[in-house]
């Protein structure tokens, strides 16, 4: 099988969550208050971050020729294309939320930290 998109992400921001509240119970089931602080420490993603290449990301998952578009299409467009990576192509890069990383990519150092300031 192969483990991507939410069914990663979840398990992965579930444990971020867990540090935080480790580092400070008094944010347990303070939901709104973990959201803004993992929305606040994310590391903005413009389409390129240390180690990750998106295009060849999209070559790994489909022809070459679908790239192309996607990458040709990305940030914006304006309606809904018919090829299989139509969800990556309407999104603009440059705003968060996003359709390829959301608010941006997790970054539990910076979270972490930011809980334990919290009051």
């Amino acid at each position: 099988t192969k483990l991507d998109g939410t069914s990663m992400a979840g398990p992965h921001i579930t444990g971020v969550v867990a540090l935080m509240w480790s580092a400070n119970p008094d944010l347990i089931g303070d939901i709104d208050r973990t959201e803004q602080i993992l929305s606040e420490t994310v590391t903005p993603f413009t389409g390129t971050i240390a180690g990750l290449d998106i295009e060849a990301a999209l070559n790994q998952v489909l022809d070459e020729n679908t790239t192309q578009q996607v990458i040709e299409e990305l940030p914006d467009t304006p309606q809904q294309p018919a090829y299989p990576a139509a969800c990556l192509s309407v999104t603009n890069l440059s705003q968060t939320p996003n359709n390829i990383v959301g608010y941006g990519v997790v970054n539990a150092f910076e979270a972490v930290k930011k809980a334990m300031e919290a009051p």
